[in-house]
This record gives C-alpha cells, sequence and structure tokens, in this order.
C-alpha cells in the first residue's frame, strides 16, 4: 500500500514539475508571439491545466492519508479503551489484543 502511493506521489511531483517549466518556457518564449500565434496560448494553457490536474492529484492523495492515519489514531484509542474495561470476555480481550498486537 505504501509503495504504490510513494511511485504515484514521485510521478505526481515530476509530472508537475515538468508541467509548470513547459509553461514558465511557453511564456518566456512566446510573449510577443501571442498576439500572432494562438497556439502558444493554446500551448500554455493546456500545460496550465496538465499542471492543476497535478495539484489536485497530490493534494487528494495526501488528504486521504493524513484521513486514514487520524482514523486509525481513533481507532487505537478506543480499543485500548476497551482493553481497559474489566467486565469483557476473555475471548474479546484475546481479539481485541491481538488485533492491537498486528
Amino acid at each position: 500500500y505504501g509503495f504504490p502511493l510513494l511511485m504515484e506521489l514521485t510521478y505526481d511531483f515530476i509530472d508537475l514539475v515538468s508541467s509548470l517549466y513547459f509553461t514558465m518556457d511557453v511564456v518566456m518564449n512566446s510573449l510577443k508571439e501571442m498576439a500572432t500565434n494562438p497556439d502558444s496560448v493554446h500551448q500554455m494553457l493546456s500545460s496550465i491545466i496538465w499542471a492543476v490536474v497535478c495539484v489536485v492529484k497530490i493534494v487528494s492523495i495526501t488528504s486521504t492519508c493524513h484521513t486514514t492515519s487520524v482514523e486509525a489514531q481513533k481507532s487505537a484509542v478506543l480499543i485500548h479503551k476497551l482493553l481497559l474495561e474489566e467486565d469483557l470476555r476473555l475471548e474479546t480481550k484475546s481479539e481485541l489484543q491481538q488485533f492491537c498486537s498486528s
């Protein structure tokens, strides 16, 4: 689960940097051509849109991972509170301990 996320974030980061570099290259080299050549405007808008897509992907992945870790922490606290209860059956206590150790 961790390695595919790492590869996806690496790809998205490289894609984001490439898109932003291409956008800056188009802007710097085509400031004079924008009035006469509509293709340079389309190239710039296309690379900006790809950069926005990369940012959205990165933000969605990181927010999902953060939300998951927060929920896991809440679950751990709840399980430990349950383990402190004295009126649990032995089987339940054993299963909760196994869940905590894995």
